[in-house]
């Protein structure tokens, strides 16, 4: 049997094994028939308890009760989801000016992103309970650049040098694929991806959104995994689509350029010059920005 556990390992292959590889995943009909095979048993429920970020409730007094684990957002450092903004936003987060974070997001935006949150843990605990097999399934494993090793080595090399911070939503260390045309049995590394999206986006999806490749190409490259597995839900009818994409190598360099600039300017101690900044390249990015009234970006009002 073949393992395929880094991303040099996938690519040693052909490009004609790649492609059949990418075809044997079958993420989604594998999440389905997991799904079907509950039907006329009797199974143990997910319950609030079976997802990541909840506590048994303290003030309950014996009553059975849970209530969600204060997990404030640490906006510091670069997170793999902002890696698509400003490089000035990005800079502020770096540089101790993540508490000035002055977002508003409205109540309808807000139970939009909850529900998109309610909706991660589901799937997740369907991938811990088995929905792909036995796979080594690890949900919102954790990218922290100040984690060690006990030699003092940090443990996540990449993490550490970008500055990188965040969590992806789930790595299958050894997602076992049989019969695979030029290839036979395998095992592969994945990192999955998880989005929810409106009927309207959903009709017109036919890859990820470019935004979600700069994010979940930053957990193949942390991780080492070859291959990302977009899971986008239609949130009107949980009609799913998936995209297994290879690691992408120019998106990747694009990355590392990117937070390169925050980084020299880090070195300047002062933020990165406007004409490198969404006030030039997309003056709209600044209508919404948490740091623009610090910023302040030079934009002319109408």
């Amino acid at each position: 049997m073949l393992h395929i556990n880094s991303i040099q390992d996938f690519f040693s292959l052909s490009s004609l094994q790649q492609h059949e590889i990418l075809k044997a995943l079958k993420t989604k009909e594998r999440l389905e028939e997991w799904l079907k095979s509950l039907n006329g048993k009797k199974k143990k429920l997910p319950v609030v308890s079976d997802y990541p970020g909840w506590k048994t409730c303290k003030s309950c007094e014996g009553h059975p009760g849970w209530v969600e684990a204060d997990q404030g957002r640490d906006d510091s450092d670069i997170h793999p989801s902002q890696i698509h903004k400003c490089v000035r936003m990005l800079w502020y987060s770096c540089n101790g000016y993540a508490e000035q974070l002055d977002e508003y997001v409205s109540p309808q935006l807000r139970m939009i992103f909850d529900m998109g949150h309610a909706w991660h843990h589901t799937i997740q605990t369907y991938g811990r309970k088995g929905a792909w097999g036995d796979c080594g399934y690890i949900d919102e494993i954790e990218i922290d650049p100040d984690k060690m090793n006990i030699d003092g080595s940090p443990q996540l090399p990449l993490a550490s040098h970008y500055w990188i911070k965040g969590h992806a939503d789930a790595v299958l260390t050894h997602y076992y694929v049989p019969n695979v045309p030029l290839v036979g049995d395998l095992t592969i590394k994945l990192v999955h991806e998880y989005k929810t999206i409106s009927t309207d986006g959903y009709e017109k999806l036919n890859r990820p959104k470019p935004e979600h490749k700069w994010q979940a190409m930053i957990y193949a490259a942390v991780f080492d995994a070859p291959i990302v597995v977009y899971l986008y839900t239609n949130k009107n009818n949980c009609q799913m689509a998936e995209f297994p994409v290879p690691f992408d190598m120019s998106i990747w360099k694009s990355v590392e350029q990117k937070i390169k600039i925050v980084q020299e300017w880090t070195d300047k101690k002062q933020p990165p010059d406007f004409s490198l900044s969404a006030a030039t390249t997309n003056p709209y990015e600044c209508k919404d920005c948490g740091y623009k009234k610090i910023c302040n970006p030079p934009i002319k009002k109408r």
